[in-house]
């Protein structure tokens, strides 16, 4: 006799009691505003700043569809126009469009553009976004390449097979959200090109500008602070830069060639579904990365990176070489990054989930306990984002406490 299979309700509580019983449930939570923040995306400290915040535009507060049907406005159109200018040019064939979030624009992109004779090889710690849009996509292949390993990624492309006519897209990022790495994107590049001429087809990389954009390159990104050559550039097939992060709004787009947007348009289902954005959100938003790009935009960042380096001198004296709850490593070398994500390691989600909890609520500190899936097991941290709006003597405080209640953990 054939045992009756589980019930939808039964197979979700099982799931969620192996995620108690395991450390990895999670839960959303609020803050009021009491708490020191060290856990936004909001990098220069526009979302905090009353230079950036009006109280009245022009245009509709409602968008009132889709940008297929009534949604498409003014706004949106001289957006865009901004965007192809600054990312790009109209001289060199290539245009913006815009979407509701950086994660509509990555699952678009992945979703619709590869077809039953492509490959998709991403980077092991892609967002979540890239590895959505692929699962929705009609690719033959899917694979992912060891994380910032230009070698790795040739040695997987060698391997992939594609139909005839029949191409490679390539998602990486400037810059991680979680492990805060900076892309080896020349590298990967050079990779990209050089296959792409061995074996005939086309190889392009999409790239996601998330967390690079408005704190890198002069607000730009991170292609515009590597200065990338035209052969480097040509491997590049789209980018996609994110408004809610450092840029303090909402919102993201796809840059391409015009073509591309184009097909976008006919056959990205995140765009022609969605009610678009507010014309006066746009017009806020259009404020905000002016901002960005000009000289307030440029101090902002200069304090930004000045909280960084003196985050990453308070843990050299406070940890020297120990990771947090006795982990075992070298913490310049191997935790440190560049930018304005930075991490403190613990050695297992349980006392990574302890050490977060202290330090909001013993020592008021907004930082949250990062675990698998988010993190592979064994790199649990607490994830700590400097922004311009934090004060040395914060930073200072932060890593006391974390010291202070490492030494109980």
């Amino acid at each position: 006799m054939s045992t009756a299979a589980p019930s939808w309700a039964s197979r979700f509580a099982s799931k969620i009691t192996t995620r108690i019983e395991t450390n990895l449930h999670r839960r959303l939570t609020r803050s009021d505003g009491s708490l020191i923040d060290f856990a936004s995306n909001d990098y220069l400290g526009l979302c905090h700043s009353p230079i950036t915040r009006v109280t009245k535009s022009r245009g509709s507060i409602g968008s009132t569809g889709s940008r297929l049907l009534s949604g498409n406005t003014d706004a949106h159109e001289e957006l865009e126009a901004l965007f192809t200018e600054t990312f790009g040019g109209s001289k060199g064939g290539k245009s913006a469009l815009l979407f509701n979030s950086g994660y509509d624009a990555n699952l678009s992109l992945l979703s619709s553009i590869p077809t039953a004779g492509d490959a998709i090889i991403a980077d092991a710690e892609c967002h979540n976004s890239t590895f959505m849009g692929a699962r929705m996509s009609r690719c033959g292949v899917f694979r992912t390449f060891r994380h910032n390993d230009a070698e790795d990624l040739e040695r997987v492309i060698d391997e992939v097979e594609v139909g005839d006519g029949g191409g490679i897209i390539v998602p990486v990022e400037g810059y991680y959200s979680m492990s805060g790495t900076v892309s080896p994107l020349e590298d990967i590049l050079e990779v990209v090109v050089e296959k792409g001429a061995e074996r005939g087809c086309p190889i392009g990389v999409v790239l996601d500008e998330a967390h690079s954009s408005g704190v890198w390159g002069g607000g730009l990104g991170m292609v515009a602070e590597l200065g990338l050559s035209e052969r480097q550039l040509s491997g590049i097939l789209a980018s996609v830069h994110t408004f809610g992060l450092g840029e303090g709004g909402e919102g993201g787009e796809g840059g391409g060639p015009t073509a591309m947007i184009d097909y976008l348009i006919n056959y990205a289902r995140p765009l022609i579904y969605s009610t678009s954005l507010p014309p006066n959100h746009l017009m806020e938003l259009r404020r905000n990365i002016e901002l960005v790009y000009s000289e307030e935009g440029e101090r902002r960042r200069r304090k930004l990176f000045e909280n960084v380096t003196h985050f990453k001198q308070c843990m050299k004296g406070a940890f020297g070489n120990s990771l947090v709850g006795g982990g075992v490593g070298d913490f310049g070398d191997e935790v440190s990054t560049p930018g304005p994500i930075q991490s403190i390691l613990a050695p297992d989600s349980k006392t990574c989930i302890e050490l977060a909890r202290r330090m909001r609520e013993e020592g008021g500190f907004d930082v949250f306990a990062i675990r698998p899936p988010t993190v592979p097991e064994g790199e649990e941290r607490i994830r700590v984002v400097m922004h311009y709006h934090n004060s040395f003597e914060e930073i200072e405080g932060l890593v006391e406490k974390a010291r202070s209640y490492a030494e109980d953990l």
